[in-house]
């Protein structure tokens, strides 16, 4: 993806400084309750799935749900992108601790034993196969990281990908708050314009777990874009929203058959993940 000047950021902004972890109370309850109404939990069988596992293992708190199986991995290295068949396994964890060692409750981890990186693992998606994928744009930090995705540190918010035909161009847009009791936050709202049109794909408010400093920018944002589906339309995998050390991860996957003039461009597929502080 190339890069181009930064977009102003807003008020009280810094640069620098990274939010704080979670406490340890706030952050198990705020698990708890994302984690129940996440995708993974709510999804039937034969829905839509969007997952990510580690080598080491996701802690997550609570039962587990519905993360285990088989996928199609979206497996990654320096010779390109595939669909590649691939297993989750989930292990109980009888206590998860806290860097205090503070007894957490019992839990599990989610595990993927792949020979590359993965950057996300899909089911119930019709018209994905196995095999080499036309790719455009990959995060390549993402294949140092051996547990969660490597911010860059950088915050700029407009990027192209080159994609056949006509380049994919993204922009951030820092929508102000009004002036009226009752208006929504100050918000990052991230457009994509390809086909001559352009098309909302996230909008991240800024009072959102992390604020501002959350918020990635374009070059954490875009981790992946390609042709999954092998219908000649780009689809995105992104990641709106990032906390302190890997301690918070969403993915939203949209593809390009479900795009279109004049609406907002809604994920196919999405995925939280928030890890309690110290949690390891």
């Amino acid at each position: 993806m190339s890069r181009t000047a930064a977009t102003p950021t807003p008020a009280g902004w810094r640069r620098q400084a990274r939010p704080p972890r979670l406490s340890a109370t706030w952050a198990v309850a705020a698990l708890l309750a994302l984690h129940a109404a996440g995708p993974a939990a709510a999804a039937p069988a034969g829905a839509a799935q969007l997952v990510h596992a580690t080598a080491a293992g996701l802690p997550v708190l609570g039962e587990p749900a519905g993360e285990a199986g088989d996928y199609l991995a979206l497996a990654c290295d320096d010779q390109g992108c595939a669909l590649e068949r691939s297993t989750v396994a989930v292990v109980k964890s009888p206590a998860l601790r806290d860097a205090e060692g503070e007894d957490l409750g019992p839990g599990y981890r989610v595990l993927l034993k792949h020979p590359k990186p993965v950057l996300a693992l899909l089911r119930g998606l019709p018209g994905l196969q196995e095999g080499p994928l036309p790719t455009w744009h990959l995060n390549r930090r993402f294949l140092r990281s051996t547990s969660s995705f490597v911010d860059s540190g950088k915050r700029l918010f407009k990027g192209s990908v080159k994609v056949p035909g006509q380049p994919l161009l993204l922009q951030g847009h820092w929508d102000k708050p009004g002036h009226q009791p009752g208006a929504a936050p100050e918000q990052l709202r991230w457009e994509v314009t390809h086909g001559g049109y352009a098309t909302t794909v996230s909008t991240v408010a800024v009072g959102g777990l992390f604020g501002a400093e959350g918020i990635p920018g374009a070059q954490d944002y875009l981790l992946w874009v390609g042709d999954l589906d092998r219908d000649g339309r780009p689809d995105l995998l992104v990641r709106p929203q990032e906390g302190a050390e890997g301690s918070l991860l969403q993915l939203d996957l949209h593809l390009g058959r479900d795009r279109q003039p004049g609406k907002a461009w809604k994920p196919a597929a999405s995925y939280f993940w928030a890890a309690p502080e110290g949690i390891n």
